[in-house]
């Protein structure tokens, strides 16, 4: 069994409530989940294809559908390509991108969840340490805790 993947220091300029932790998969769980989705039927409803399990997000409206609102923590797997995240906090204008590696795990809860927005950019290519990085495949297994009655957004 692998020993847990530490987090990384940069995760420190967003906010608390951003955790990163690289190679949360092995190559071989990576590859075994690719099948699995891959055997799935995707949708093709947006500009990306989509599989859901359970709930369907609104993601024009940012939220579940209307049985359901989205719980204080979301946990997302990178599978395939390493793709940035970019990140802006509303109340004061700071930006981070943060580079999102193939097989890592990335939890968002508190401040990174509810003070800064959080999203993925739509284009081929990322600029990283100066220096253009094509995109290729990416599949990201995204989970979005349920709320319960005392687990809305916070009051600002």
């Amino acid at each position: 069994m692998r020993a847990a993947p530490s987090l990384t220091e940069d995760t420190a300029v967003v906010s608390a409530g951003l955790e990163y932790l690289p190679d949360f998969l092995s190559p071989e769980e990576e590859a075994e989940l690719i099948a699995c989705i891959d055997a799935g039927e995707w949708l093709a409803d947006l500009s990306r294809r989509v599989q859901h399990y359970g709930y369907k997000y609104d993601y024009s409206n940012r939220r579940l559908d209307e049985s359901a609102r989205i719980g204080p923590v979301v946990a997302t797997v990178s599978l395939g390509s390493a793709v940035s995240m970019d990140f802006c906090c509303d109340e004061t204008g700071d930006e981070h991108v943060h580079r999102l590696e193939p097989r890592s795990l990335v939890l968002l809860y508190g401040d990174a969840r509810w003070k800064w927005r959080h999203g993925i950019a739509k284009r081929r290519t990322d600029t990283v340490h100066g220096q253009k990085i094509a995109r290729h495949r990416r599949i990201s297994i995204t989970f979005r805790t349920i709320a319960g009655p005392s687990q809305h957004r916070p009051a600002a």
